[in-house]
């Protein structure tokens, strides 16, 4: 039968939730010793409030496994809901800074194939500030014809809420 999407994504939530369990756990002495190797080889340095466990290897990888392969998988279940509409308690905020396709409407499902083309194209970013960049490109222009943003705990949420939506409560539109 295959690897069932839900699978996935349950998988990588657990992943996540440990690494910041295991983190946040650690001893001082077992975080000067374990955590400073672990700095030290992959030549970071820990910044105050960040957890440098979420490299950008390890989010790229969660963004294929809890969009890209979601999207691919699941594309009928997303529904045409207005971004406005979505609370930002729970989907937290949503950071539209370009939509140039005035014929397509703002809704979760446009938002999550932008989304999805943005990984797949190599348009996704994370800047320095740690803000998460996500950009399509229209295939007959120069520029890009969407760009959303996202803070590191917006975007938690809004895949937590996706992901969550995507397998317990959507049904196939």
């Amino acid at each position: 039968m295959g690897t069932l999407p839900i699978d996935l994504a349950a998988q990588y939530f657990i992943i996540m939730d440990f690494l910041s369990w295991f983190v946040s756990n650690l001893s001082e002495d077992k975080k000067s010793s374990i955590y400073r190797e672990y700095c030290e080889r992959i030549n970071i340095t820990k910044i105050s409030g960040k957890n440098i466990l979420f490299t950008p290897a390890l989010l790229l990888g969660g963004m294929y496994v809890l969009l890209v392969f979601q999207k691919e998988a699941l594309f009928p279940r997303i529904p045409q809901i207005a971004v406005n509409d979505l609370d930002v308690k729970e989907w937290g905020k949503i950071n539209i800074l370009e939509w140039k396709c005035v014929a397509i409407n703002q809704n979760l499902k446009n938002v999550i194939k932008r989304m999805r083309n943005a990984i797949s194209h190599a348009n996704f970013e994370i800047q320095e500030c740690g803000n998460f960049l996500f950009k399509n490109k229209c295939p007959r222009a120069d520029d890009f014809d969407f760009i959303v943003e996202f803070e590191f705990d917006d975007l938690k949420k809004f895949l937590e809420q996706f992901n969550m939506k995507l397998h317990a409560e959507w049904k196939y539109t």
